[in-house]
C-alpha cells in the first residue's frame, strides 16, 4: 500500500480591519496620493512639463488578422486595423424609460401574450387528459412550438415508388444503295443551266397565275377619256419638260454662282509668274448630296467629251463595315445636286468613262468583285427619265472576281466595233470584258 500523504496544515487567514478614516474639519485639506505614484528625487522634475498624447487607437485591437487573397491564392496579413468601438447602436431599436407610458404599454402587451400561452397549454393538458389510450407520462406538445397555434393541421403521406422498366426495341436498318459514277465539268454546267431554266419557267407560271386571279375592272368613263382619239400625254412628265426643267435649274445655279464662274474662267494669280515650277490653287465648288452620307470617295473620273461632267464613286475602305455603294455624276453647271445617281449592292471602289464613241458608258468595279456598266443616255420608258439600272453586269454564271476590284480601264475599239475594258483585282486576275447584245462576256483572263 502506498503511504498516505500528509495533509498540509492550513494557513490561518486573519481578517484585516480597515483603518478608521480621520475626522476632518471643514478648513483642513487632505492630499490623497496613489500607491503607484512615481517618486522624484529632484524637486525640479516636479515643476517640469510632461507632454502626454492621447490617441484614439484601441490597444486591445487584434494586429494579426489574416485574410485570403483570391488573386494571389494565399493568406495575407491585413494591414488596416479597425479601432472603432461601438458601445450603443440605436439604428434598429430605441430605448424607453421604464416609468414611461410606452414602456408600461409594452410590458402589459408582453404579459397578455404570456397569459394567452399559459391558457392554451392548460387547454391542451385538459384535452390530453380526456384522450383514450394516452399514457399518463406522455409529454404534451408545446403550443409555442407550433407555427400557427390557432389554425394549423399537419398531414403526412407516403406514395409507392414505381419500379424501373427497361424496354428494348430492335428495328431493321434502312436500305442503302452504292452508286458509282463520273461527272465532268460540262455535265455539271448543263445541270445548273437546266435548273436555272426550270426556275425561270416556274416564276413565269406564278406571274401568269397571279394575273389570272386579278379581276379585270374597266372604268367606262376612263376608257372613253383615254381612247385613241382623245388620249394625250401629261406635259409635266414628258421628256421635253424634263429637259426644260434641267435647263432652268442650270440657269438659276449659274446666276447664284456667278462670281465662282467668273473666277473659274478668268482668275489668275499674278504671283504665279514669280514662282518657278509651282502655282496657287483657288477652291471653287463643293459637291455634296444627302445620299452620299457616311461613305468615302473611292474614285473620280472626267468625261472626255462633256468637259463639265465627272463621276464620283463612293464606298468604304473600312472592310469590317461595308454598306451599299453610290455613284454620283455631277456637272459644273449644276453644283447643287448630282445629275445622275446610281445605287449598287456593294461599295463602289473604282470607275471609268468610255473615251471612244460610246462616251456615255460608265464601267464600275465593286467591293464584292462584280462589274457594272451604266449608260447615261439610256432612258426608262416608264418614267421617261434616265435608267437607274445597269446595262450589263457580271454574275457568278458569267464570271466575276473573288476579291474587290481596284481598277477598270476601257480599251480602244477594234476594227469589228466590239467595246471592251479591263479589270484587275487582288485575287491576282486581270480580266478583259466585252459587251455584246446587252451581255457582259469574259474574253480573256490573265494571272498576275
Amino acid at each position: 500500500m502506498p503511504p498516505k500523504e500528509k495533509k498540509k496544515p492550513k494557513k490561518s487567514r486573519k481578517k484585516v480591519e480597515p483603518e478608521p478614516e480621520p475626522e476632518l474639519d471643514g478648513d483642513d485639506t487632505v492630499i490623497l496620493q496613489p500607491e503607484d505614484q512615481l517618486q522624484f528625487e529632484d524637486a525640479n522634475e516636479l515643476e517640469a512639463d510632461h507632454t502626454i498624447i492621447l490617441r484614439a487607437n484601441d490597444p486591445n485591437a487584434p494586429h494579426n488578422i489574416a485574410l485570403f487573397n483570391y488573386q494571389e491564392r494565399l493568406f495575407k496579413k491585413n494591414a488596416s486595423i479597425s479601432h472603432l468601438a461601438v458601445h450603443l447602436d440605436k439604428s434598429y431599436a430605441f430605448i424607453m424609460h421604464e416609468e414611461s407610458e410606452d414602456a408600461k404599454a409594452q410590458k402589459a402587451m408582453e404579459a397578455q401574450i404570456i397569459e394567452k400561452e399559459k391558457e392554451v397549454i392548460a387547454e391542451l393538458e385538459a384535452a390530453a387528459s380526456q384522450e383514450v389510450g394516452r399514457a399518463p407520462d406522455e409529454d404534451i406538445e408545446d403550443a409555442a412550438a407550433l407555427r400557427n397555434q390557432f389554425n394549423f393541421s399537419e398531414r403526412s403521406m407516403q406514395t409507392a415508388t414505381s419500379g424501373r422498366k427497361d424496354q428494348e426495341i430492335m428495328t431493321e436498318p434502312p436500305i442503302s444503295v452504292d452508286f458509282l459514277g463520273q461527272v465532268t465539268q460540262a455535265e455539271i454546267w448543263d445541270h445548273y443551266e437546266k435548273d436555272l431554266l426550270n426556275s425561270e419557267r416556274e416564276d413565269e407560271r406564278k406571274k401568269e397565275r397571279s394575273r389570272a386571279k386579278k379581276p379585270k375592272v374597266e372604268d367606262e368613263a376612263r376608257k372613253t377619256i383615254e381612247s385613241k382619239e382623245t388620249k394625250k400625254k401629261d406635259p409635266m412628265y414628258t421628256q421635253e419638260m424634263q429637259r426644260s426643267l434641267r435647263m432652268v435649274e442650270r440657269v438659276v445655279n449659274q446666276n447664284a454662282y456667278d462670281d465662282i464662274l467668273m473666277d473659274f474662267k478668268f482668275w489668275e494669280d499674278e504671283s504665279d509668274k514669280l514662282k518657278a515650277g509651282s502655282g496657287s490653287l483657288l477652291p471653287l465648288w463643293q459637291f455634296s448630296s444627302q445620299k452620299t452620307r457616311h461613305r468615302m470617295v473611292t474614285g473620280l473620273c472626267w468625261n472626255t467629251q462633256h468637259r463639265d461632267l465627272f463621276a464620283v464613286s463612293l464606298g468604304s475602305y473600312d472592310f469590317t463595315r461595308q454598306s451599299t455603294g453610290v455613284i454620283c455624276v455631277y456637272s459644273l453647271k449644276n453644283p447643287s445636286s448630282p445629275d445622275y445617281v446610281y445605287q449598287a449592292e456593294s461599295g463602289v471602289m473604282c470607275l471609268d468613262f468610255n473615251s471612244t464613241k460610246a462616251v456615255s458608258m460608265l464601267a464600275c468595279g465593286l467591293y464584292d468583285g462584280s462589274i457594272l456598266v451604266f449608260d447615261l443616255g439610256r432612258k426608262d420608258p416608264k418614267t421617261m427619265g434616265y435608267d437607274r439600272e445597269p446595262v450589263v453586269q457580271s454574275t457568278i454564271q458569267t464570271g466575276k472576281h473573288m476579291d474587290p476590284v481596284w481598277q477598270v480601264r476601257w480599251n480602244q475599239e477594234d476594227t469589228s466595233g466590239v467595246v471592251s475594258f479591263l479589270s484587275i483585282s487582288t485575287d491576282g486576275k486581270l480580266i478583259q470584258w466585252t459587251i455584246t447584245t446587252n451581255e457582259l462576256q469574259r474574253r480573256r483572263t490573265d494571272e498576275v
